[in-house]
C-alpha cells in the first residue's frame, strides 16, 4: 500500500523516477492503472498559492471548502464498479488528500522563513532539519526556509551564533556585510552592527564580504574579522575566548570598552548608563554570567571605574 511517507518523498523530490515507478507498479500490480495514477500526482506540481492569504487563512479556507461539500445524493441509479476500479478510487482518494496537505504545506513552507530570536540574557539551541546544530547567543536572530532546507542550506544571521554543521550540500550563513560558506564543520559567527568576526573550530570555512570580492579561507584554529572595511588575514585564536559564551563565560582581548558594556547589557538584560568618557579605551579581561556585581567589578576595577546599580540600570562613573 502506498503510504504517506511515499507521497512525501515523491512530492519533495527525494526519490528517483526509477524508484517511484518500481514501488508504484508493485503497489498497483497493473502498469495502466499506475500510469493513470501517476499523471494525477504529476499534475499536482502545478499547484499555485492563493494570493493575499496567510498560511492560516489559506488552510482555514481549504478546510471549510472540504467540510462544506454537499453529500452525494442517494439514487436508485447506483453505478456498480468492478473491484479493481474501486481500488483505483481508493488510491486516488488517498493521493488527493495527501496532495492537498503536502501541496498546501510546500507552497507556504518554501516561501515563508522560519525565524528564531533570542531575548536579552537568553541562549537558544536549534536543531536543523539535517541535524546540524546552531546555538544562538542573546539578542540574536536567525532565519531560514525550512521547506526547502535539504536543497538550500542557507540561513540569515543578525547577532552571534555557533554552528555545528553536518556534512552535505553547501551551507551558507548570510549577514549584512559578509557570508560564510562551508560543507561540514563547526565555527562561530559574530555579526553585530559593524562588528563582524568568524572563527573556524573544525574543518574549513570560506568568508567573503558582500561589497567586494575579498575572501579568506579559514582552517581549524584560525579566525578573521573586518577592520577598516577589509577582511584581515587569518589569525590564531583561543577557543574559549570565542565560544565561551555558550557556557556563560565572556573573554575580551583589547576590545573597545563600549562593546564590553554592550555585551554585559545583552547577557544580564540591564541597561548601562555611562557618565564618563570611555572613547578610545580598550579592555582585556573576562566575566561570567553567574553574578552581575562580580561581572561589573571585573570590568570596572581594572579600568579605574565605579558603578552603581539602580533597579534595572547600571550607572558607570
Amino acid at each position: 500500500m502506498l503510504d504517506e511517507t511515499f507521497f512525501r518523498r515523491w512530492l519533495e523530490g527525494e526519490m528517483s523516477d526509477d524508484e517511484v515507478s518500481r514501488i508504484g507498479r508493485k503497489a498497483f500490480g497493473d502498469d495502466k492503472e499506475w500510469y493513470t495514477f501517476k499523471k494525477i500526482i504529476d499534475g499536482s506540481q502545478g499547484l499555485k498559492p492563493p494570493e493575499n492569504k496567510t498560511r492560516e487563512e489559506a488552510w482555514s479556507h481549504l478546510v471549510t471548502k472540504i467540510d462544506s461539500r454537499p453529500p452525494l445524493p442517494d439514487t436508485p441509479e447506483t453505478v456498480i464498479r468492478p473491484l479493481y476500479k474501486k481500488k483505483i478510487i481508493k488510491y486516488l482518494s488517498v493521493a488527493a488528500a495527501i496532495i492537498i496537505i503536502f501541496g498546501v504545506y510546500s507552497i507556504f513552507s518554501t516561501k515563508n522563513p522560519t525565524i528564531y530570536e533570542t531575548a536579552m540574557s537568553e541562549i537558544k539551541t536549534i536543531t536543523m532539519p539535517d541535524h546540524s546544530v546552531i546555538t544562538l547567543n542573546a539578542d540574536s536572530k536567525l532565519s531560514f526556509v525550512e521547506g526547502n532546507w535539504m536543497k538550500d542550506r542557507s540561513v540569515s544571521l543578525e547577532g552571534e551564533a555557533f554552528f555545528d554543521v553536518k556534512k552535505g550540500t553547501k551551507f551558507e550563513v548570510n549577514s549584512e556585510v559578509g557570508k560564510v560558506t562551508v560543507l561540514g564543520t563547526s565555527f562561530n559567527v559574530k555579526a553585530r552592527k559593524e562588528r563582524y568576526e568568524v572563527a573556524c573550530f573544525t574543518g574549513k570555512v570560506a568568508v567573503s564580504l558582500f561589497d567586494n570580492q575579498s575572501e579568506k579561507v579559514l582552517s581549524d584554529g584560525l579566525a578573521t574579522k573586518i577592520m577598516n572595511r577589509k577582511l584581515l588575514e587569518p589569525f590564531d585564536f583561543k577557543p574559549e575566548s570565542i565560544a565561551g559564551w555558550k557556557y556563560g563565560e565572556y573573554y575580551f582581548e583589547k576590545q573597545p570598552l563600549k562593546e564590553v558594556f554592550e555585551e554585559f547589557e545583552r547577557q544580564f538584560n540591564l541597561r548601562v548608563k555611562i557618565n564618563t568618557d570611555i572613547r578610545g579605551r580598550v579592555y582585556s579581561g573576562y566575566f561570567n554570567k553567574e553574578d552581575k556585581e562580580n561581572a561589573l567589578e571585573l570590568i570596572c576595577l581594572p579600568m579605574n571605574l565605579q558603578f552603581a546599580i539602580q533597579n534595572d540600570t547600571v550607572i558607570i562613573y
